[in-house]
């Protein structure tokens, strides 16, 4: 689908436009978030403080009520209540004293007690077992509340057996006052409730317990109304991991915190829990136990008990503030960017009319019309000027035309020429590798352009060895492709002369006969030229500035650069070239000898990382055992794969190897 400058430049402004209002969106929601989040962290701490001092007064008066009647009955007197032995002085009693003969007095105490404190659900005053003598064995008076009277029951029943209950061992064993943990009370207050047990003693001996019991009910009702109008919830936590409160009422009696994390499957829980448990307070991100849905919970420790409040605020209800301000932001951001894309219209037409009728104009110029011309009014601004500078650029573009002609008629001129010294090229390699008994031979010679300037060459001599050439001109296309026909040919003159020639006497006549030629031209060549003689396993050469052969061994299993003397052919005549010298490489059954150009090591991949002569000995030696066109055909690949496909100069390689 193509789209006109009008359509871009609209959907150009009004997609920014649109990029940065989300932007400023996100970016004020983010804020806004953060700061309803640290209002619900200050209001979850004002509540929960305020319920907790709730709480705490709560509980502290609910725990001086048996802490009293715990205190009356260690101080009693006898002429305080009740009688005095005849012939005895007024003295403190114990308390099995005191009630043999008045017990009603301690029921009267407690009903009172009760009466006078209606958050009490119930009251006992328990004595420890046989207190009154060795025929009552259990003494405990209880009032409670149920049908909003008062009730007594004396719970000295054997089957309800209140010295084992946890409200009477836990304070006898611990010394001390203790809240005692949610429990359904059965044959008393047949309730669930939580009682404060206060012990008490005559001297240091230990008399019996008071309780104050209360309703869990109660306390459910009391929570209830907490966070409600959030949707959230309220529970209380024993010191112990227990449910004290909990929406779910039979979470109260069942198990501990920790067995409902694991319940629910959410062991992030524990952690929170732990935290509770300890005594600490916290506000954490959790997973709603009760819907799954997020959530926030913040919890605080009721010092007078040592148990949790902890207060759920579902963070859907909590951040509907939030929600409606981006509803908002987003309705008034749509009106804007409507109004702006009016604007935008307006604004485009203006600037696109003009521009259409130079698109037309140029559609014809383009079809060949080239005395077409824009004819817009000058207004002096930047589409005038436009219009102006393609007026002249027509201009311009015929008399360009001409030059174009002529350019092109080089160019194939330039390219045939290419296409010829090509030709030539194909015409020097050779079509077949020769048959050489003892050894095996390939080459290959790749070229980065239409014509490179490497070459290879071999020739069968008379005295049944074989001459084997390799050579690099510097340059390309024709003159380069002609220097190479005619080392070509003028190596193979100078050895058909005489067989008896050394390879460094050949290359220094050779450059002797190309140096006048080559210098006028600033070009020269690199050679590598050598006598391969079968009967004695041998290949001598000289080099004429040409990259080092390879040699690898196989008894060594190792191939190592060979190097020599030898000069650039054509830089410099025959009194100043520096004297080659011929190399003679013996081989062994299985040793190959590698003679290249510098195209090779020279290759370098996208990232501009040269081949180098270290990675060419190593594939070199990875493939040495392989026949030669297979280890040709190996390094070829790897510099292939190395510079992506893309060769930037030209390859040549000739591979010998004794068999």
């Amino acid at each position: 689908m193509k789209f006109n400058i009008r359509s871009k430049f609209l959907v150009g402004v009004l997609g920014i436009s649109f990029v940065v209002y989300m932007a400023l969106i996100l970016i004020v929601e983010q804020v806004s978030l953060a700061a309803r989040i640290e209002q619900i962290r200050n209001r979850a701490a004002m509540e929960s403080a305020s319920y907790v001092s709730e709480f705490n007064g709560f509980f502290k008066s609910i725990a001086e009520v048996p802490e009293g009647l715990a205190l009356s009955l260690e101080t009693l007197t006898v002429n305080s209540i009740v009688y005095r032995r005849q012939g005895e002085p007024p003295a403190v009693l114990s308390l099995e004293t005191l009630t043999i003969n008045k017990p009603e007095q301690l029921v009267t105490l407690l009903k009172r007690e009760v009466n006078d404190n209606p958050e009490i659900y119930g009251s006992a005053i328990a004595l420890k077992p046989y207190a009154l003598g060795p025929d009552i064995k259990y003494y405990a008076p209880y009032y409670y509340r149920k049908d909003n009277k008062l009730n007594f029951i004396n719970l000295d029943k054997k089957e309800y057996n209140y010295s084992e209950k946890e409200w009477f061992t836990l304070p006898r064993q611990l010394k001390r006052p203790v809240w005692v943990e949610p429990y359904f009370d059965r044959g008393g207050g047949n309730v669930v409730m939580c009682t404060y047990s206060v012990p008490f003693y005559h001297g240091d001996e230990f008399m019996g317990v008071v309780t104050a019991d209360v309703n869990i009910a109660g306390l459910v009702r009391k929570v209830s109304g907490i966070n409600k109008q959030t949707g959230g919830y309220t529970f209380i936590v024993s010191s112990s991991g227990r449910f004290v409160v909990h929406p779910e009422p039979e979470k109260v009696l069942s198990g501990t915190i920790f067995d409902y994390s694991k319940e629910i499957g959410d062991p992030q829980l524990n952690l929170i829990w732990e935290r509770m448990r300890r005594g600490d307070s916290g506000f954490e991100n959790i997973t709603n136990p009760l819907n799954k849905e997020p959530a926030w919970i913040f919890f605080a420790p009721i010092s007078s008990t040592n148990w949790s409040l902890a207060i759920v605020y579902p963070r859907d209800v909590m951040l509907r503030s939030v929600s409606q301000l981006r509803l908002v932001i987003l309705s008034f951001g749509a009106f804007a960017i409507l109004l702006l894309a009016l604007i935008v219209l307006m604004v485009a037409r203006s600037v696109t009319r003009p521009l259409s009728e130079l698109a037309h104009v140029s559609q014809e110029i383009a079809s060949g019309q080239l005395d077409k011309r824009v004819n817009i009014k000058d207004t002096g601004d930047e589409v005038s000027m436009l219009a102006s500078s393609f007026n002249e650029m027509v201009d311009t573009l015929l008399s360009c035309k001409l030059d174009l002609d002529q350019t092109t008629v080089v160019k194939n001129r330039m390219e045939d020429e290419l296409k010829d010294a090509a030709k030539i090229q194909q015409s020097i390699l050779p079509d077949n590798m020769p048959d050489v008994p003892g050894f095996m031979i390939d080459a290959k010679s790749i070229t980065a352009r239409e014509s490179g300037g490497d070459f290879f060459d071999f020739e069968y001599r008379h005295d049944n060895s074989f001459g084997i050439l390799i050579g690099d001109t510097s340059g390309k296309g024709l003159p380069a492709a002609l220097y190479m026909l005619q080392a070509r040919t003028t190596v193979r003159s100078l050895s058909e002369a005489s067989t008896a020639k050394k390879p460094s006497v050949i290359l220094k006549e050779l450059n002797h006969l190309l140096h006048d030629l080559l210098s006028r031209t600033e070009l020269f060549i690199t050679m590598i030229y050598g006598i391969l003689r079968p009967e004695n396993k041998e290949y001598t050469y000289a080099s004429g500035g040409h990259t080092s052969p390879l040699f690898y061994k196989k008894s060594e299993k190792k191939a190592q650069f060979i190097e020599s003397k030898g000069s650039i052919l054509g830089l410099l005549d025959e009194e100043d070239a520096i004297e080659c010298e011929d190399v003679t490489v013996k081989f062994e059954h299985g040793d190959v000898l590698m003679i290249y150009s510098d195209g090779l090591t020279d290759e370098f991949s996208s990232t501009k990382e040269i081949y180098g002569e270290d990675r060419l000995k190593e594939i070199f030696e990875k493939n040495a055992h392989r026949k030669p066109e297979a280890i040709v055909r190996a390094i070829v690949e790897d510099i292939d794969v190395f510079c992506n496909g893309k060769f930037y100069d030209d390859l040549t390689l000739v591979v010998i190897k004794a068999v």
